[in-house]
């Protein structure tokens, strides 16, 4: 049975109860992508916590407004998700610059070894201050794509693109990290 003909037969509060259960389970698929989203703008863990929670509350209070023809719910939560990161930075006045992944925890756990993690969390660290120097846009789009795990056609929508652009534009953003951390390692050397 279709859930909006479902819906229609019951009553607002049972419709109610039926649209927070499936967010409960768009909130267990999505949360680690939102996370690593704001991890990769804001950087900071106490931060990227708070952050990603009043974006889950913010789409759980307006989830009345969803509507599945207009595009993915993916995008919707997204387009939240970069209003809200949008306005943590607006609240400081400050350009958005990432400081440190280090103090980050990713959800997802991979399993790999000790030695494997440290070298794992120093390459990190070098794309992440590669990236902060990297344009705001390109810091976004490689957010959306690599932290959010999005596709160029969700990201497309958000941004007003074609998926032929966002392509480019994460090619030339990716091209000019490549060389970033490229020169950071000779630097380093």
């Amino acid at each position: 049975m279709d859930v909006t003909v479902l819906k229609a037969s019951l009553s607002p509060v049972q419709a109610q109860v039926l649209d927070r259960a499936a967010f409960a389970e768009l909130y267990v698929t999505y949360l680690p992508k939102v996370y690593n989203y704001v991890g990769y703008r804001v950087g900071e863990k106490a931060d990227v916590e708070d952050i990603t929670s009043a974006i889950f509350e913010r789409a759980l209070k307006h989830l009345h407004t969803y509507r599945a023809n207009r595009g993915a719910f993916s995008t919707w939560l997204f387009t939240i998700a970069r209003n809200v990161v949008s306005n943590y930075f607006r609240s400081r006045r400050r350009r958005p610059e990432i400081r440190s992944l280090e103090n980050v925890s990713p959800i997802a756990v991979n399993g790999t070894s000790p030695e494997q993690a440290v070298i794992e969390a120093e390459q990190l660290r070098q794309v992440q201050l590669c990236m902060s120097r990297l344009p705001e846009r390109d810091q976004e789009v490689l957010a959306l794509k690599f932290g959010g795990d999005l596709t160029n056609q969700e990201i497309a929508q958000m941004m007003g693109l074609t998926p032929t652009h966002v392509g480019v534009l994460l090619y030339r953003a990716l091209r000019k990290l490549r060389l970033a951390v490229e020169e950071e390692v000779v630097d380093d050397d």
